[in-house]
């Protein structure tokens, strides 16, 4: 566990947690009895849990301060991204937490040390071991290093975005009125089309937007609407 301590720069960490952190089940199976009390100490999952929790609130934090504009609403999608199975994983292979794994030969053979669901598993155990070592403070440090390109990646998040139903939402809890979308023109090839889209909401200016869809250029102006209504 020296490689790892020193890869991931964790001097004076607890050794033996940050060993627990990479012992997968499978491989405590196989070296351990699975039914002799304190088995679930053997393996990786308890620090799963608290490496879970840890994450979500040192990413809440990072969120909840970068983004001050953004209603909770983005901030609970965005978060669910940052803290998602892919995104982990992502983490686990930038940090190559695969290499340190201890796995069983069944889950070695079926390349568990790349599986996305293991190494985002992984990446959580290590937090909640890197927490009990080494307090919050530290913690956060690291998760904020390793987590930084993702906390800034806002396009990726506005893509699962739906503006429009945002929108309807927002407007039918300040004014009870709905949105109307209006086509007001449609150009270009059929593979290769432009719509410019108008939006109208009594009591405000109008607005417009333009995408290679309808539904595309309808989501761009209700953006532009909910920033307005965010002021």
């Amino acid at each position: 566990m020296q490689q790892a301590i020193a890869s991931l720069q964790l001097t004076g960490i607890d050794e033996s947690l940050i060993s627990l952190a990479f012992t997968h089940k499978s491989y405590a199976n196989e070296n351990e009895d699975p039914h002799k009390a304190g088995f679930a100490a053997k393996h990786n999952e308890r620090l799963e849990f608290i490496g879970d929790s840890i994450l979500g609130v040192i990413i809440s934090i990072a969120l909840y301060k970068k983004y001050s504009s953004q209603d909770e609403g983005y901030l609970s999608k965005m978060k669910a991204q940052i803290v998602s199975e892919p995104t982990l994983a992502k983490v686990a292979l930038d940090l190559k937490l695969g290499k340190w794994l201890k796995l069983g030969k069944g889950e070695e053979v079926n390349e568990g040390r790349s599986r996305p669901s293991t190494l985002s598993n992984t990446v959580e155990a290590v937090i909640g071991a890197i927490y009990l070592s080494k307090g919050f403070e530290f913690t956060q440090g690291k998760v904020l290093g390793w987590f930084k390109p993702y906390i800034n990646k806002t396009n990726v998040v506005e893509k699962s975005i739906d503006y429009k139903s945002a929108l309807q939402e927002k407007l039918m809890q300040l004014k009870k009125i709905r949105p109307h979308y209006h086509v007001i023109s449609e150009n270009g090839p059929d593979h290769e089309k432009l719509f410019v889209i108008e939006l109208k909401i009594p009591g405000f200016e109008m607005l417009t937007s333009q995408g290679s869809s309808k539904k595309k250029a309808e989501q761009q102006v209700a953006k532009k609407a909910l920033e307005l209504l965010q002021y």
